[in-house]
C-alpha cells in the first residue's frame, strides 16, 4: 500500500482527505515518522475528512512527535484531538504517557484515569484500541501511584488490571 501511495504522489496525484489519512498511517506503520507527521498534519489542515479519522490522526501525530523526541508537539497533537470529539482512551493514554516520561506521575495518573472513564465509540467506524479504555491505563495507574508513594491505591488499580487480564506479564 505504501508503494502505491508513493507512486501516486510522485506522479503528481492529489490525494483526497481519506487517501492522505491512510497514506500517513502507512508511513507511520512502516516507520517513516517524520514523513507520517507531515502527512497527518496536512490531513488535519484539510477542511474535509471524517471526524474519527481526525481524532485518530491527532493521536498518531502525537506518537510521531514522541518517537522523534518532541514531547511538547506530541502533547499539542494529542490535545488537538479534543477539537474533533470527546477525549478518547487512546488520546488520554498518549497524554498520560508523555507526562509519565517526564516523571510527572500526578498528571500522568490524571490522564490515565480519564482513559478509564472514556467510552469507546464502537459504532463510529473509528480504529478503537479497547485496551486504552481499561487494561493499559490500569497498569500505568498502578505504576504511577506506586511512584507517588500511594501503595494502597496502586494495589487497587493492580487488582482491576489483574481482573481483566490475569495472565498478562504486567500483572502476573
Amino acid at each position: 500500500n505504501l508503494d502505491i501511495y508513493r507512486k501516486a504522489v510522485a506522479s503528481g496525484a492529489t490525494l483526497t482527505a481519506r487517501e492522505r489519512y491512510y497514506y500517513a498511517r502507512e508511513l507511520f506503520f512502516n516507520g517513516f515518522m517524520s514523513d507520517a507527521a507531515v502527512e497527518f498534519s496536512g490531513f488535519l489542515d484539510m477542511p474535509d475528512g471524517f471526524y474519527v479519522n481526525k481524532i485518530d490522526a491527532c493521536v498518531m501525530l502525537s506518537r510521531c512527535f514522541s518517537s522523534m523526541g518532541d514531547a511538547q508537539s506530541a502533547l499539542a497533537a494529542a490535545f488537538r484531538s479534543f477539537v474533533y470529539g470527546l477525549p478518547t482512551g487512546e488520546a488520554c493514554c498518549e497524554i498520560g504517557g508523555i507526562y509519565f516520561a517526564r516523571d510527572d506521575f500526578k498528571r500522568a495518573a490524571y490522564w490515565y484515569e480519564c482513559a478509564t472513564r472514556a467510552k469507546p465509540d464502537m459504532d463510529s467506524g473509528a480504529f478503537v484500541d479497547l485496551s486504552a479504555y481499561g487494561f493499559t491505563p490500569l497498569v500505568w495507574l498502578t505504576v504511577c501511584y506506586d511512584r507517588l508513594g500511594d501503595v494502597k491505591k496502586a494495589f487497587r488499580f493492580h487488582k482491576r488490571a489483574r481482573k481483566l487480564r490475569p495472565e498478562h506479564s504486567s500483572v502476573a
